[in-house]
């Protein structure tokens, strides 16, 4: 622990914020109010809201709208709460880059900067900027009826098109030791050119695209470091205005799920404490784990697991833990052991060619792990309904659940049907490979046979 221990003279009193990022697992409505009330305790001052494809779109770009997008009455509820909770309201609509959601349809691809690639628009066509304007400005007709201090653009390249008099920077980076890629002279630099700034760290969502469980340490260390640069850093400006502590869902439109919100929970509590007290020791896992409830103070080098907590969605952040661990075991006990190893291969399977007496003493090591993680499966549904869509559960469980279990059901089945298997041909067996397959699909290529096209399944609407 004493390796993250570091103090500053006082507290850091600059903006801290909170963002949400709905182009994944973009949670129902009421859980926003529980979200915010757990923001106001840990020490968040705003809210930077990236809708994305969950706002409600009309007209031109009524086809871009997500399948659950909210209401503009609900998005008139999650804004009313957040100013019942006096955190400041920053919406963000990207404008240059970032715009898969937009240029993914076929209808909007013409306005693509290179064709091939759906993130980036070209500003050089009239009504492709016509377009940005136009989801700007209805954003903008729902948020002017609250508050709203700021209005973020995304626009990494404004500093190419030199507007330093209309916009304040923001400058975005998750490592956990920045003085590796923050130099002081960029901070010197970006001080002739903008009067304000602002700096962004993570608490979830920037530590691989797959990674879906919580991993407190490396954020925690991204927190400190980013302390120790606006020490300094401040000195180059007007104003250092503050920080915003992103969350991402997915790493762009197209990824899968990362973290959830509810597993980014508890290490948004322990570095916005960190932050808003500017410096960190044991004290800031005390204060944590007073503020979520937990029944033992917080372990960050146990992964943040503190036995039983209350915060909002804390029997997901348990289970998501919980599933991490079944499946660390599961290929520790099961994909690494020897019987498997030796005598439930893939090719062992296919000649149906194995040994009875291992196989007896692997299958009850199998059917306790599916067992294992059928109950997770079952307990995240159950527990993930109230906060998210259908379709997030879905996902969630089909690309970090389901394969292991598939796995385990094929060692399964394949361990019952070579135990009942009495009798055994001779070697060789004729064996198919990889490799072969790859020269036969080449040849259909070849010949000019088409493949067939890709299903495109049917958006749904949530439930």
């Amino acid at each position: 622990m004493s390796r993250f221990r570091f103090r500053l003279k006082r507290p850091f009193v600059g903006n801290r914020i909170f963002h949400f990022d709905l182009k994944g697992a973009a949670p129902k409505v009421a859980y926003f109010k529980e979200m915010f009330a757990f923001l106001k305790t840990i020490g968040a001052t705003g809210i930077l809201i990236e809708w994305e494809d969950m706002f409600p779109y009309e007209g031109i770009l009524a086809d871009v709208r997500n399948g659950n997008a909210y209401t503009k009455k609900e998005i008139a509820t999650i804004l009313n709460w957040a100013v019942e909770y006096e955190l400041d309201i920053i919406p963000l609509v990207q404008t240059f880059g970032h715009l898969e959601w937009i240029l993914k349809l076929e209808k909007f691809a013409k306005y693509r900067q290179v064709e091939r690639y759906p993130q980036v628009i070209c500003l050089a066509d009239d009504e492709a900027v016509d377009l940005v304007k136009t989801a700007l400005n209805q954003v903008l007709a729902v948020h002017r009826e609250f508050p709203m201090p700021f209005f973020h653009i995304g626009a990494d390249e404004a500093f190419q098109v030199r507007l330093g008099d209309l916009i304040e920077p923001v400058v975005w980076n998750y490592a956990e030791n920045l003085d590796d890629q923050l130099y002081p002279d960029m901070w010197e630099r970006f001080g002739t050119v903008f009067p304000f700034i602002w700096g962004a760290s993570a608490f979830k969502g920037a530590d691989g695209p797959s990674r879906f469980y919580s991993n407190v340490p490396h954020y925690l260390a991204n927190h400190r470091s980013w302390i120790s640069q606006m020490t300094t850093a401040y000195k180059s400006f007007k104003q250092f205005r503050g920080l915003i502590l992103t969350g991402w869902q997915r790493f762009d439109h197209f990824a899968i799920l990362c973290e959830l919100l509810p597993v980014g929970l508890m290490s948004a509590a322990i570095n916005f404490i960190t932050i808003k007290k500017g410096h960190y020791d044991r004290s800031v896992l005390r204060e944590a784990s007073t503020l979520m409830d937990c029944s033992n103070t917080i372990d960050i080098d146990a992964q943040g697991i503190a036995g039983y907590c209350n915060f909002p969605g804390s029997k997901v952040y348990q289970e998501v833990q919980q599933l991490k661990s079944a499946l660390d075991q599961t290929n520790e006990n099961v994909h690494k052991d020897y019987q498997v190893r030796g005598w439930l291969t893939p090719f062992n399977i296919k000649h149906n060619y194995s040994q009875a007496w291992y196989l007896d003493q692997l299958l009850d090591k199998v059917n306790m792990h599916i067992t294992d993680l059928e109950a997770i499966a079952q307990a995240l549904r159950k527990d993930m309904e109230p906060i998210f869509f259908a379709d997030t559960i879905d996902e969630f469980l089909f690309e970090y659940l389901e394969p292991g279990l598939k796995e385990l059901h094929v060692l399964r089945e394949g361990a019952i049907r070579l135990g009942a298997t009495k009798y055994f041909g001779l070697r060789p067996f004729k064996i198919n490979s990889i490799l072969e397959q790859r020269k036969e699909e080449k040849k259909v290529l070849e010949s000019g046979a088409r493949m067939p096209p890709a299903n495109v399944g049917d958006r749904e609407t949530r439930r």
